[in-house]
């Protein structure tokens, strides 16, 4: 889904020890959407990742999503996904926002996917669904540490 052109910034990326880790990247040509995009993920590692309204209300402040969270429960992980819309006159922005967490191991990972689309009001066509579906298979495949 990443495409290969991504770049990432040193300034884009922060680390404290093993508790936290964020990464922000981007390109100019999504594999599914053809659209520029972008793309943060926020691993966490503190006691508190078993409040997940906390990390839900987080993901949505500093996404400026104000809406309810699909609820998936697979073993030992919860995931959650909601999709965005902000469509502007001259420029839109669409994205799927995730979250999985296991509780067992105090760990969660934040993702949010960002389709920047530069065209008039309402003339973005892409497959949102499609989207979504990779944002999915991704989350599904994160391995967390023991």
């Amino acid at each position: 889904m990443v495409s290969e052109d991504a770049r990432m910034n040193d300034m884009y990326y922060k680390r404290n020890k093993d508790h936290f880790e964020a990464i922000q990247f981007g390109g100019d040509h999504d594999k599914v959407t053809g659209r520029r995009y972008y793309v943060r993920a926020i691993y966490n590692k503190l006691n508190d990742v078993k409040n997940h309204e906390l990390y839900l209300e987080l993901l949505s402040g500093t996404s400026g999503y104000d809406g309810e969270f699909e609820k998936e429960e697979k073993d030992d992980r919860t995931h959650y996904y909601a999709r965005r819309e902000n469509i502007g006159e001259t420029k839109s922005f669409y994205g799927v926002l995730a979250l999985v967490v296991e509780d067992a191991r105090n760990q969660a990972l934040e993702y949010k996917y960002t389709i920047i689309c530069d065209e008039p009001k309402n003339s973005c066509d892409f497959d949102l669904d499609e989207v979504e579906r990779q944002v999915k298979i991704m989350m599904e495949s994160v391995e967390f540490n023991k």
